[in-house]
């Protein structure tokens, strides 16, 4: 049973959620990197702390504590027989686009198929708790920034020229959190409730070999 706590609303009966997979820290100070390169342009862009930077698999929102724990159970049960995901981080891009670019984000490449398949899993088995699938396909990325006034087209092109060849060194999707979420005016703060390790297959296989 975890221990919940009162959210940022003041509201002890709910917890603002999500499901998210970390990074590395050598691969979040490859990106605070480009954090600091991307502020030469001087536009008004407000920047996801490093440490909070994250895969979101499944933005929960307002949730009811009674339901924490089934949500915990979920989440270990869609890592079974599951190996860890590798992945790079690729490129930058923004949503919705050139012309009115509101999100800075930098892209992932390597096993987007398990990684899609793993989101899939996981809606389905939250889907009996109460939280609807998502419409629009899953597009995995990482968000930097959010950019507040319109950006001139010429410096969104010059932006994503710059870094359309970034490539981090392969890495390893292994862990999937859940994260509690107070939203404050300095900034959100993230408190994982629960971690799911994802455990390479053959590796368990050779641990209970050795021990027979």
């Amino acid at each position: 049973m975890v221990k919940h706590e009162i959210n940022s609303s003041g509201n002890d009966n709910e917890l603002r959620l999500f499901i998210a997979m970390v990074l590395p820290e050598s691969i979040i100070a490859e990106i605070a990197d480009i954090q600091r390169q991307l502020k030469r342009y001087h536009h008004d862009i407000r920047w996801v702390q490093p440490k909070n930077i994250h895969l979101t698999i499944k933005f929960l929102g307002d949730v009811n504590v009674s339901k924490v724990d089934s949500i915990i159970d979920a989440i270990k049960c869609s890592v079974g027989y599951m190996s860890p995901i590798q992945i790079q981080a690729k490129g930058i891009g923004m949503f919705p686009g050139l012309k009115n670019p509101k999100v800075l984000w930098i892209g992932l490449s390597g096993d987007i198929i398990q990684l899609k398949q793993y989101h899939n899993r996981l809606e389905d088995l939250l889907v009996p708790l109460g939280f609807a699938k998502e419409d629009r396909p899953f597009k995995a990325h990482l968000t930097i920034g959010r950019i507040k006034n319109k950006m001139p087209i010429n410096q969104a092109q010059d932006i994503l020229r710059q870094f359309e060849t970034y490539t981090s060194p392969l890495f390893l999707f292994d862990r999937i959190v859940l994260f509690k979420s107070d939203l404050r005016p300095e900034g959100p703060l993230y408190k994982p409730m629960d971690v799911a390790t994802i455990a390479s297959i053959e590796h368990d296989d050779l641990e209970n070999e050795r021990k027979r």
